[in-house]
């Protein structure tokens, strides 16, 4: 008896898992850098539901990712947006669970901008957390052997296109775009003829660059910071793209659904402009990301 409820209950994991979306992603935290009800910005990439990639660690997406049980044994991959703190500052975290999860060597692969004079490289800032004299440098023996590797990615728009090929047939490019003084990357993900792409914060100028790589996209999650103009204090739109900008460029790259994440307040207060103003070039689908959604790369979404 014991013997067919065990194969009950791995034929039922089987079927969930063929049932999973080829492609499609997890929101940890939908919010920042201001204190809110939302975690600050992080998305899971799921591969057939199981959890492989994450993008951005901002504070509270490990605290997310345990509320909703979501298995991160399978992590193997983080890409970094920028090296905001509401973007960065917990991936030391996800390393501990990745050491403490694993068995033998655990391989960690964390792909990221490099720098200029304000900012360190992902190399730099990997090493400087997580590397032989880090600061936390226990966690590299804490559980299993924690071998992380960090490649840099040339940020700016003008920036060359890296192209990444990891396990299981994903594909990650990965090209520079622009966010005020800080280097930022775009990524595109795909697998299975689906794609996905998340590009962290971009400010007007960057939105070219983004154009380009999220072209004939099945899905962009693309921080959405501020209202559109003069209705966000101004200083704001140096950094960040605000509504009809990110509509108009989707709509031109015919990109196929639309995700706006890293909401503070003030933008989710205007959640119905915000959409309205969207709308107004894009004719897709348009969700406004809250901690925990689930969306696959065929635009429909669904809570967890």
């Amino acid at each position: 008896m014991r013997r067919v409820a065990m194969l009950l209950v791995l034929l039922v994991a089987g079927l969930a898992r063929a049932e999973a979306p080829t492609l499609g992603v997890q929101i940890l935290g939908s919010g920042g850098p201001r204190p809110s009800a939302q975690a600050s910005s992080g998305t899971l990439v799921l591969v057939d539901g199981v959890a492989r990639i994450l993008v951005d660690a901002g504070p509270g997406t490990l605290l997310r990712a345990g509320e909703r049980q979501v298995d991160l044994s399978e992590l193997d991959t983080v890409l970094l947006t920028h090296l905001h703190t509401d973007h960065a500052a917990e991936l030391p975290s996800f390393a501990t669970v990745r050491s403490l999860d694993g068995r033998g060597t655990t391989r960690l692969r964390v792909i990221g901008p490099d720098g200029n004079k304000e900012f360190p490289s992902t190399r730099a800032f990997v090493s400087a957390l997580l590397g032989p004299q880090g600061a936390f440098r226990y966690v590299r023996h804490f559980g299993a052997e924690l071998a992380i590797e960090a490649t840099d990615v040339p940020a700016g728009p003008q920036a060359v296109p890296r192209r990444f090929t990891l396990a299981d047939g994903l594909v990650v490019t990965a090209r520079g775009h622009h966010h005020g003084d800080a280097p930022a990357v775009g990524f595109r993900i795909e697998h299975a003829g689906r794609s996905v792409v998340l590009t962290g914060d971009v400010d007007p100028s960057g939105l070219p660059a983004v154009e380009q790589l999220v072209a004939g996209a099945d899905l962009l999650v693309i921080s959405c910071s501020v209202l559109d103009p003069p209705d966000s204090p101004p200083g704001l739109y140096e950094r960040h793209s605000p509504p009809s900008a990110i509509g108009a460029m989707a709509a031109r790259a015919r990109v196929k659904a639309l995700v706006c994440t890293h909401l503070p307040p003030a933008v989710t207060a205007q959640a119905d402009a915000v959409r309205r103003s969207l709308a107004t070039s894009f004719s897709g689908p348009v969700t406004l990301a809250t901690d925990g959604l689930v969306i696959p790369a065929t635009g429909a979404s669904s809570a967890r």
